[in-house]
């Protein structure tokens, strides 16, 4: 099992079997997460995935 610490959520959650299109959906005791907390990490991701695509970019690479 992998672990990962949200800093902003204040939360360690793992990527075990409760994983929703890449999210982690349950917390490291078991219990799910709420909507708000799923919703604040896809906002995450999403800004992470626009962060790196820009970086691909100015690197001359290509981006998804």
């Amino acid at each position: 099992m992998h672990r990962m610490t949200c800093s902003n959520l204040n939360q360690t959650i793992h990527l075990g079997p409760g994983i929703f299109q890449g999210m982690p959906t349950h917390d490291v005791e078991g219990k799910e997460l709420s909507k708000s907390a799923l919703k604040k990490l896809s906002k995450q991701y999403e800004q992470q995935e626009k962060k790196h695509s820009e970086y691909l970019q100015s690197q001359g690479g290509d981006a998804k």
